[in-house]
């Protein structure tokens, strides 16, 4: 094993001991809610491709690590690579990712074109951004593309990335939870919800498809879950809430007891937010599907911030305002609580 997992399994297996009775043998997945005798890894929270990721790591199946990291990771990855693909309008020689597409506009037509690493002969108009760039040549003959020289010329690269990054955010979200929180949430409602009938059904319906199939499949599931993750701008909590503060923000019902956690994600200079369930009962889970359904966007939050050493949460007594948009306008405009911020 790698260093450092043997020891980390051993706390989990008398974690799961303590919350159902029983050790488990090998190890209990949160995601796929099997224990099986299969290879284990240092599962990063989030993807290490970022530099700027932070590095907190939990027990994983090396299957499942493997196949996120490969079907949906990889294009959550692409925006490491995002504002080189644009500045440079996908002329390059390194093959973009499929959810990348890059068109040529003359005005309003939109001209055919393909790269080719040397000159084509006079059937082809062609350009060239470098030497070091390959030739991009266009579907129209030289004359045609003389009578549109008048025109507004444009070449647009753009990126549909939003199922790679629902996944891939809803996983380090999951993974997160379960590191702070251990089996206590991966063994609720909640954790039951985000880990077996959504990430650990995607991993079974994907499994052996490409990954256009595998984009297609998660886009349908995560129809249900459209309010679950939100880039957030500013805001009073933009600070806290990371596996790295090991905090969350968490809503209550008014009975006090917990129905939704927020987990945020922060890398390359985007922050996510992440909504997940964090309900024991029935009746919290019912909170929080009500609330993803309906058309509310303000909760009531206070910060729970975790104790390692006693594996506790505390959790602070003030509440304040959190809208949680529903709509296009994203940012954040919570309201801190005593009035400050």
């Amino acid at each position: 094993m790698p260093q450092g997992l043997a020891s980390r399994l051993e706390a989990l297996r008398s974690d799961f001991e303590g919350v159902t009775g029983e050790p488990f043998k090998h190890f209990y997945c949160p995601i796929l809610f099997r224990d099986q005798p299969v290879e284990l890894c240092k599962g990063h929270i989030v993807n290490r491709v970022f530099e700027d990721a932070p590095r907190a790591w939990t027990v994983q199946r090396k299957d499942v690590d493997n196949h996120f990291g490969s079907k949906f990771e990889s294009g959550f990855a692409a925006l490491a690579d995002c504002e080189d693909i644009m500045a440079q309008g996908g002329l390059t020689e390194k093959r973009l990712p499929f959810q990348f597409k890059t068109r040529v506009l003359a005005g309003r037509e939109e001209i055919p074109h393909f790269p080719a690493r040397k000159l084509p002969g006079r059937e082809f108009a062609a350009l060239r951004v470098s030497e070091l760039h390959p030739w991009f040549v266009l579907k129209r003959t030289q004359e045609e593309v003389d009578r549109l020289l008048d025109e507004s010329w444009c070449i647009e690269t753009t990126a549909d990335l939003s199922v790679s990054v629902g996944v891939s955010l809803i996983k380090s979200a999951h993974l997160t939870l379960f590191e702070l929180l251990g089996y206590a949430y991966a063994l609720s409602c909640g954790g039951h919800l985000i880990g077996a009938e959504v990430l650990g059904s995607l991993f079974r319906e994907t499994i052996a498809s490409s990954l256009r199939e595998s984009e297609e499949k998660a886009r349908s599931v995560l129809k249900e879950w459209v309010h679950v993750v939100r880039p957030m701008k500013g805001g009073v909590w933009g600070v806290g809430g990371t596996i790295t503060d090991r905090s969350l923000l968490v809503a209550w019902t008014g009975s006090g007891n917990p129905w939704g956690a927020i987990v945020r994600v922060s890398l390359h200079g985007n922050d996510f937010a992440v909504f997940l369930p964090c309900a024991w009962r029935a009746g919290e889970m019912e909170t929080y599907l009500d609330f993803m359904g309906n058309g509310r966007e303000e909760i009531r939050v206070t910060v729970a911030q975790l104790d390692p050493e006693r594996r506790q949460m505390g959790v602070d007594e003030r509440h304040f305002a959190l809208r949680w948009p529903k709509s296009d306008a994203v940012s954040d405009r919570s309201e801190p609580p005593d009035g400050r911020r």
